[in-house]
Parts: structure tokens; C-alpha cells; sequence
């Protein structure tokens, strides 16, 4: 068996799947094959990254389910399909692309719905309805928390938040509130009840389940500030599903052409899901673990807690506590899908569900552990030049000189002056010029 992330262990090795690609490590072997043949052929035809299509494929399926259904795997323990994906590529690396076609039937029905909303709003000015109609589209793309809350409150199926640069997401987080949105997003991944008391209208807000998956994409370059300040300690960055391939490639242009027929085949197989009715009483369907697959999923937890205890490792314990979350999640969603392709009844959460939503989790985990290991080692490495820099600067100096020793130290130029900018190490005396503060503030 190969061995997992920081030894944590894997009931089923992802390697045995056959249909990976060179540059993607990805387990497609978990999707249903005609799922798997429409992967293939975006990626022979579009040149889509396999882990980009199979990130959106998950994070629209979530959409799609919203709160139509819920796994249990015990009473009174519940799990929503909410995802936050991030597909993480450098710039020409086809992010777009992918969350463009995949979710394009979510698109659709939300202009058919539109089309609707005018024809009634019509109806409703010419006096043949009473009541004025509402838009209830699934996906939204740029919203403050109040009308995200307020559209939600219209759609209590559920919706889907995308952004294709997901800095520009987080870095707009408490843009128009004074430190609510990144707590709302927190919550909103536990999938706890929502309802916003501050609108400006006041009118009161019915509670809802609240229910919104994220999706965007990301430079490698970019994630080291989704990690920066308290993110490392909050939660946030364990919510995150990375789709990461292994090798990054600037994408080429073929004169492939996409089969009608794998056009057809998705969009029928995410529409079945979209057509799904949401209980008129918002109350959502539930699919308890059938014994055979809850016994899988309590083994494979239970191992991972043996090994997490052994190890004493907090960055992993927390990781992996927001896998075990996900991977329940998973179950449901791979449970739904394969009902779609007609492989399932969706009565309980099955074994088989169960087993590649492991797969997924650990491949998803160990990303995760990557990101974060990456992180730490840099940060280490961050305070051990920041450290041997001001041990071999003069009491004062200026910006070239601590460049010019900077160099003999083996320390770019660009984090010598970022390392000048710590008040509590440097004080500035003037233009360019910086004096060494001794341990009890004063200068040196």
C-alpha cells in the first residue's frame, strides 16, 4: 500500500485507477464511466486539466443538490452537499473554460428562469397576477452578504457563489461590513440555519437552511494569502478543496472537436439533479449510511484518529477533521450522481459511495497537506533570514548596504526590503536610512 500524507491512512490505494492522465493525479475512477468518457473528452477536445473538470463536475453537482438532500451518518449528525473549491492554476492554465462548460446547464436554467420571472412581472403589471414575482437564480456571481442572504432567502434550495479569481473573492470579505463576512462564510460551511436581521428595508427575513457552495480559481502564487494572518488558525483554509494538478501547463490549441453527444450526456446528467423538487416545506430528503457503508467510514475515521493521536500533529488533526466532514459529503454527492446515471436508487448512502468518497477525501487531504506543509517550510525559512539579516547589520545603515550584505547572506533584494518594513526589528531615521531596535525598543 502506498503510504498517505504524513502517514495518515488510506483504505484504498487511488493509484489502481487506469485512466489517469500523465499530468493529472487525479482518482476519475470514482465517477461513473460515462462521467469519466465526458473528462476524457474535454480534455481531448478542449484541453481541459482533468483536475479542473473533475473540481467543477463535484462543485456543480453541489449546487444542484443544495439542500434537496442531506447525508446521515447517525442521528441527529447530518451533512450538507456544500463544497468550496478552488482550482489552482497559473494564468493560461484553462480555469475558466472548465467552470464555464461544466456548470453551463445551471446557467441555462437560470435564463429560463428569468424568462419566466419577465413573463410574470409582465403578467403582474397588466393586473393578471396579484402576487409580485420573485428571480430565483442558482448561481451568483458578485453580492454583498446581505443580498446573497436576501436571493437565498428567495431560493432556499440553494445557491452557487463563483468567482474566477477567488483573491478577488476573499479580498472583497468585510469590504462593506466590519468583520461579518469572513464569519458568515465560516458558518455558512457548517451549513447553519441563515436569516439577516439588517437589511435596509426591515422587512423580517423567514429563516431558511442556508446552503452555498463556493467555486474559482487561484494562482499557486496567490494561495500563500488565503494561508496569511489568522487563516492558518481559523478554519478557513481546512474548508477548501484544492484541485491541483500535477503538472501546470500554459494550455494549447488543437482542432479537436467535442462530440455532440458528450454535450448531450452532461447536460442531461446534471439536469436530472436540477429538476430534483425541494420539498415545498423546505425539508430535505434524507440518506442515512446503510450499515455496510457507515462500517467502512467508522474503520477508516477511527485509523486516522489512532495515527493523528500518535503523531500529536495539529495542522493535521485539523485538516483532516474538515475531511472526515467532507467526505460524508462526498458520499451524498457521488450517491446522487450515480443515481443519475442510473447505477442507484438514492435510498441510502451505499458502500460503494462510500469507498471512492475516501478516495476523493485523501486525495483532496493530501493537497491540503501539501499547501499548508509548503507554507510552514516558507515561514520557517521566512524568520531564519529575517534572523541572520539583522544579525549582521551595523547598529545603522542604509537600504543599499543592507542589500549589498542581503546578497552575501543569499537574500533577494525584494524580502530584504520587506523585512526592513518590521517596526519592531528596524526603526526608520530618514529616506533609505534604518536603525537596529534592541530588545527593549530603543535603537541599537
Amino acid at each position: 500500500m502506498k503510504p498517505a500524507a504524513d502517514n495518515l491512512v488510506k483504505i484504498k490505494d487511488s493509484s489502481d485507477t487506469g485512466r489517469v492522465l500523465v499530468e493529472s493525479e487525479f482518482p476519475i475512477d470514482v465517477f461513473p464511466k460515462q462521467v469519466q468518457d465526458i473528462i476524457l473528452d474535454v480534455h481531448k477536445s478542449l484541453n481541459f486539466p482533468v483536475d479542473f473538470t473533475c473540481g467543477t463536475i463535484i462543485s456543480a453537482l453541489a449546487v444542484a443538490i443544495g439542500n434537496k438532500y442531506v447525508a446521515q451518518l447517525k442521528p441527529d449528525y447530518t451533512q450538507k452537499a456544500i463544497i468550496y473549491m478552488a482550482l489552482v492554476g497559473r494564468a493560461g492554465s484553462s480555469k475558466s473554460h472548465p467552470m464555464d462548460w461544466i456548470t453551463r446547464p445551471l446557467k441555462e436554467n437560470d435564463n429560463e428562469l428569468y424568462k419566466e420571472y419577465c413573463q410574470n412581472y409582465k403578467d403582474y403589471e397588466e393586473g393578471l397576477i396579484e402576487k409580485l414575482p420573485v428571480f430565483k437564480p442558482t448561481l451568483v456571481y458578485n453580492a454583498t452578504i446581505e443580498k446573497l442572504n436576501d436571493m437565498h432567502s428567495n431560493n432556499p434550495t440553494g445557491l452557487g457563489f463563483f468567482s474566477d479569481e477567488l483573491l478577488n473573492f476573499y479580498n472583497n470579505l468585510n469590504r462593506y461590513s466590519k468583520g461579518d463576512d469572513l464569519t458568515y462564510w465560516l458558518s455558512n460551511w457548517s451549513g447553519k440555519g441563515g436569516r439577516m436581521d439588517r437589511l435596509k428595508d426591515k422587512t423580517p427575513q423567514a429563516p431558511f437552511e442556508q446552503c452555498i457552495s463556493i467555486l474559482g480559481g487561484i494562482q499557486p502564487m496567490l494561495i500563500e494569502r488565503l494561508i496569511q494572518g489568522d487563516n492558518l488558525h481559523n478554519g478557513f483554509i481546512e474548508r477548501w478543496l484544492f484541485a491541483y494538478p500535477k503538472i501546470v501547463r500554459y494550455q494549447e490549441v488543437n482542432d479537436n472537436h467535442i462530440s455532440p453527444d458528450t454535450i448531450a450526456r452532461w447536460d442531461n446528467i446534471l439536469r436530472q439533479i436540477i429538476d430534483i423538487e425541494y420539498n415545498e416545506d423546505s425539508i430535505s430528503t434524507v440518506l442515512k449510511f446503510s450499515p455496510e457503508a457507515s462500517e467502512i467510514y467508522i474503520t477508516w475515521q477511527n485509523l486516522n484518529a489512532d495515527t493523528i493521536n500518535a503523531k500529536n500533529d495539529d495542522i493535521l488533526a485539523k485538516i483532516q477533521s474538515k475531511m472526515e466532514q467532507y467526505c460524508i459529503r462526498l458520499s451524498l454527492i457521488l450517491e446522487i450522481l450515480y443515481w443519475s446515471c442510473g447505477e442507484s436508487t438514492a435510498t441510502a448512502i451505499s458502500e460503494n459511495s462510500v469507498v471512492n468518497a475516501i478516495k476523493l477525501t485523501e486525495h483532496f487531504r493530501d493537497i491540503s497537506l501539501k499547501i499548508v506543509r509548503t507554507h510552514q517550510n516558507r515561514k520557517r525559512a521566512y524568520s531564519v533570514n529575517q534572523d541572520m539579516l539583522f544579525d549582521n547589520l551595523p547598529p545603522e545603515f542604509q537600504t543599499k548596504e543592507a542589500i549589498s550584505i542581503g546578497d552575501k547572506l543569499d537574500i533577494r533584494p525584494r524580502s530584504v526590503k520587506g523585512f526592513l518594513n518590521d517596526k519592531e526589528k528596524y526603526k526608520k531615521l530618514g529616506h533609505g536610512v534604518y536603525a537596529k531596535i534592541n530588545g527593549n525598543g530603543a535603537a541599537a
